[in-house]
């Protein structure tokens, strides 16, 4: 009797720690370029993330080809020569959250802090964002730069005023339990 409650409430804790983990079951991550002779902007909703709320862990993963770009030249360009997709085909972010009570209902400012990597670089991060838990879903919004300098992504001379210096990056992950 004395085993069969032990097992109980080891099998308690452990769906307890389970169900603290979520998997984004819609995404959209967009990147947006605001430059003098062009604006650029383009949506991946290929994207998967997972959070787990006893650990307060995040990771993302973003698959490249999945940007999709309004003109063929500009896709082909931005696959082949700024972001060689073949060579780095998705970028990932890992990461720790703070500032959000799986208890609580309605919009939570978060922060996080990671490493982010792109086009084979990595950094560590510092971001603010939103997470609201509702009808057992979480969605995180979050909005963010990136500088291509700082993750070697080539800006050619020749297109200086077609493609921004820095980046504007949104996320939104919509989450739902894991089984």
């Amino acid at each position: 009797m004395k085993k069969l409650l032990i097992y109980s409430i080891a099998l308690f804790f452990i769906n307890s720690v389970y169900a603290q983990k979520y998997k984004s079951d819609k995404s959209a991550v967009t990147f947006y370029s605001v430059a003098p002779i062009e604006n650029i902007e383009s949506t991946n909703i290929k994207s998967q993330s997972m959070l787990d709320i006893s650990n307060q862990n995040i990771v993302f993963s973003i698959p490249i080809d999945g940007f999709e770009l309004e003109k063929a030249l500009m896709q082909e360009h931005f696959n082949e020569k700024y972001m060689e997709t073949e060579k780095f085909p998705k970028s990932t972010f890992s990461g720790k959250f703070d500032g959000f009570d799986i208890n609580k209902e309605g919009n939570q400012e978060v922060k996080a802090k990671g490493k982010l990597t792109i086009h084979g670089v990595t950094k560590t991060i510092k971001v603010s964002g939103n997470m609201k838990f509702e009808e057992n879903r979480i969605v995180l919004t979050c909005t963010f730069k990136v500088k291509l300098d700082d993750y070697e992504i080539a800006r050619p001379q020749v297109l200086w005023q077609n493609i921004a210096e820095v980046v504007d990056v949104k996320l939104l992950f919509e989450y739902a339990k894991t089984d």
